[in-house]
């Protein structure tokens, strides 16, 4: 855990940097770029607040990742409920509506899927992907998994 001064400012820091992905509109928008079908996306998004949300929260659960956050309880430790309780609902609604499971580089990690707690596919991503372009999951491990006969 993360202990005094520096402790404080990096989870300030990292509140900030999940709160623009929840929930400035013209972060989203600028990342449109990203993605695959840069057109057809910003045309969903410009007048699709449902969409648009869908794609805050997803983007939330990847910066999550990228602060080494691999389960969300950890947070609710960790920061007061004020700061964990809408960063807790984007990664529930990911995990009602994931993303899809697709073989290009903008797809999620096995981890990204696990984080939201859809560890099935996460295995069914892990096994889709052959052992050379498998990404690092730092939160599997065998026992997470049943075993597939």
């Amino acid at each position: 855990a993360k202990v005094g001064l520096n402790g404080a400012c990096s989870y300030s820091w990292m509140i900030l940097r999940l709160f623009k992905c929840l929930f400035d509109k013209d972060n989203i928008m600028s990342n449109i770029t990203h993605l695959e079908e840069d057109e057809k996306t910003a045309e969903c998004l410009d007048g699709d607040s449902e969409s648009l949300q869908r794609k805050r929260d997803r983007e939330g659960v990847l910066a999550l990742l990228e602060e080494g956050i691999y389960h969300p309880m950890k947070l609710q430790d960790e920061l007061p409920i004020g700061a964990f309780l809408p960063i807790f609902e984007a990664v529930c609604r990911c995990r009602q509506d994931p993303p899809q499971i697709v073989s290009s580089i903008n797809s999620w990690s096995p981890a990204a899927y696990d984080l939201i707690g859809r560890n099935d596919l996460a295995e069914l991503l892990s096994l889709r992907l052959s052992p050379m372009e498998q990404r690092p999951n730092p939160t599997s491990s065998g026992s997470d998994y049943s075993k597939i006969d």
